[in-house]
């Protein structure tokens, strides 16, 4: 990116804006640009105050719909200030309330700002992600976004969710909207056991965890659940009870010993997949006891993905009544960026 970018007064499609400790590359340079699109900012461990994150004057871009705000990663990072309140560079940063997208990557602060917390602010937010905001102990109240649709949670180690969050016993539902919510590496981050609110909940995502939510059990909407990363040996058995599923993925889950039998109560599972867990390997080879639960099961798929079992699982799917469908190389989930 060439610095004195905001000398260019006619542009209006910046995807990435990177802030430097030199000349040219500060916040003051969006703040005469009227920008639409998309606008991810990095490097703001290199704002030197509060006011020079105003100077961005984000709030004035009411053209944006996607915003993303990045801490370290590829920036550079001289001359960035260890006393610089990092808090009160975000309370500045407040965007236009015509965001649709928001994310934020590397936060080190231990609260969000106001404008997060206020409904008027986001209330047309369709999507947000929050990743690797290490010191946060509270999310802000997203269960009150009436358009929030996917919900994407990483990293946040010592994050818990407020009680009030899920409205227990009021009128007023939580997360009216939502259809998609991904939780990585948030070991406080206990989700509270009546979940029945999210009635519009199709995707579940987990991983680094040693627990299921058992909450989940009763959201009736549920599609597809991917696990991953998990840390315990056993799944619930209560994943027979999730009769909606279709799509049910279970990846690197290198202590997990056996897959729950109830499983083979799901009508409506269509996809079933097991990647890189070793401790299943007698169960994917046709060895275990338990597989035959799951063989005579009409219309199941299961794949799963280590080198050199394709001949094996070739020739088993002519002999099975299932459908059996094997490939390699595996796609990997990875944690997704904000790009």
């Amino acid at each position: 990116m060439p610095p004195n970018i905001g000398k260019l007064r006619h542009l209006r499609t910046l995807s990435l804006f990177t802030v430097r400790s030199t000349p040219g590359y500060g916040l003051a340079e969006l703040h005469g640009l009227r920008l639409g699109g998309k606008l991810h900012i990095r490097g703001l461990e290199n704002v030197e105050s509060e006011g020079v994150a105003k100077g961005a004057n984000l709030i004035s871009k009411k053209e944006l719909n996607r915003l993303y705000l990045s801490w370290g990663g590829s920036a550079n990072s001289e001359g960035s200030s260890s006393n610089v309140n990092v808090e009160r560079v975000l309370e500045a940063l407040e965007p236009p309330s015509t965001l649709k997208s928001f994310g934020m990557n590397g936060y080190q602060g231990s609260q969000f700002p106001s404008w997060m917390r206020n409904g008027s602010v986001l209330r047309d937010l369709v999507e947000v992600k929050l990743l690797d905001c290490e010191n946060c102990e509270e999310l802000p109240p997203l269960g009150k976004l009436p358009h929030l649709k996917r919900l994407d949670v990483r990293g946040m180690k010592n994050v818990k969710w407020k009680d009030g969050e899920w409205y227990d016993g009021v009128k007023e539902k939580t997360f009216p909207s939502l259809e998609k919510l991904s939780i990585w590496y948030c070991p406080e981050l206990i989700l509270p056991n009546n979940m029945t609110q999210l009635t519009n909940l199709r995707i579940f995502v987990i991983g680094g965890c040693s627990t299921l939510p058992y909450g989940l059990k009763f959201v009736s909407t549920l599609q597809t659940l991917h696990i991953d990363s998990y840390t315990s040996t056993s799944l619930p058995d209560w994943l027979g009870d999730l009769t909606s599923l279709k799509t049910l993925e279970i990846w690197n889950c290198g202590e997990l010993r056996s897959v729950p039998l109830s499983i083979q109560h799901l009508p409506n599972l269509s996809s079933f997949t097991i990647k890189d867990c070793p401790h299943l390997d007698d169960w994917c080879n046709w060895k275990g006891k338990d597989l035959k639960y799951v063989r005579h099961l009409p219309t199941r798929i299961v794949k799963y993905f280590p080198y050199g079992m394709i001949s094996e699982f070739s020739e088993s799917n002519r002999r099975s009544s299932c459908s059996w469908n094997c490939f390699k190389p595996a796609i990997k989930l990875g944690w997704m960026g904000l790009l």
